[in-house]
């Protein structure tokens, strides 16, 4: 039974880094930063159809 938690808690710890890894990947158009590399910094105009 204790292989089983040590599997589960590795396994667990390996999506949370990827969750976390993914999350720092900003590629949207359009992005300001909230942070200190954000000041100013001015959006493009938006597309519009």
């Amino acid at each position: 039974m204790t292989q089983f938690y040590k599997s589960f808690v590795i396994a667990l710890i390996c999506l949370a880094g990827a969750s976390m890894y993914a999350q720092n990947d900003r590629h949207i158009d359009n992005y300001r930063y909230p942070d200190q590399r954000g000041i100013n910094v001015f959006e493009d105009p938006k597309d519009t159809i």
